[in-house]
C-alpha cells in the first residue's frame, strides 16, 4: 500500500510503503525496515522497488528541485534520509529531528519543510510506547512542529511550534504561503493556519 508520492520531471513517479506484508508500526518505531521507496517509470509495467532505500516506516517523501536527489521521512528515526537518484544503494545523509517525528517533507517558499507530533509529548506520557510489535495508536493530542531541513547543515531548524489542542491534532503536513503555514493532519477532520511573524 503506497503512503507518500512524488514525481520527477521526467515523469518518473516514485511512491514510499510505510509498512510492506509482515511488519508492523511497532517494527518500525523499533528501528527495524518496514517499507521502501518504489518506482515507476514511463513505459513500465509495473512499480519496482528502488535499491537501498528499504528504511523504518518509509513515510514522506519528496524530489529536489535539481531532480539529482529524492528526502524520505524514516519515521522510526524520526529523520530525513537524503539519497542520490543515480545511486540509491546508500544514502547520502540522515537528518534526524531532535525533537519531533517528522511525517512528510515538501517543498515550500524555497524550504524543504517536515512536519509531525512532538516526540516526548508530556500530556500523552512522554514517547511513544511500543508493546513487542505493537505500537499506541496515538489517540493522546501532541504537541507539532514544523522544521526547515537545512541540507548543508544536516540539521532542521524550527520554523514553528504547538502546544496539544483538542480540535487539531496528528500534525502531518505544512505547506507556506507568503507569511501562512497550511497545517494538514492525518487525524483531524480540518486543516489549521499559523501565521509567521
Amino acid at each position: 500500500m503506497a503512503n507518500a508520492v512524488a514525481r520527477f520531471a521526467d515523469g518518473t513517479v516514485l511512491a514510499t510503503v510505510l509498512t510492506a506484508p509482515g511488519t508492523t508500526i511497532g517494527d518500525f518505531m523499533n528501528g527495524k525496515p518496514t517499507g521502501a521507496v518504489w518506482q515507476w517509470r514511463p513505459g513500465d509495467m509495473a512499480f519496482r522497488e528502488v535499491p537501498g532505500t528499504r528504511l523504518p516506516g518509509n513515510n514522506g517523501l519528496e524530489v529536489d528541485p535539481d531532480q539529482r536527489h529524492f528526502y524520505v521521512v524514516a519515521f522510526g528515526w524520526h529523520a530525513v534520509v537524503v539519497f542520490d537518484r543515480a545511486n540509491t544503494r546508500r544514502p547520502l545523509r540522515r537528518i534526524v529531528a531532535p525533537d519531533f517525528m517528522p511525517d512528510n517533507v515538501h517543498w515550500s517558499e524555497g524550504r524543504l519543510l517536515a512536519a509531525g507530533m512532538r516526540l516526548d509529548e508530556p500530556a500523552c506520557g512522554g514517547l511513544r510506547r511500543v508493546t513487542g510489535r505493537v505500537a499506541d495508536p496515538m489517540l493522546c493530542h501532541r504537541g507539532w512542529v514544523v522544521g526547515a531541513v537545512d541540507l548543508a547543515a544536516g540539521r532542521i531548524a524550527t520554523v514553528a511550534y504547538g502546544h496539544p489542542q483538542p480540535g487539531f491534532s496528528g500534525l502531518s503536513a505544512a505547506v507556506q504561503v507568503d507569511d501562512t503555514l497550511w497545517l494538514g493532519s492525518f487525524q483531524a477532520d480540518r486543516l489549521a493556519t499559523v501565521t509567521l511573524p
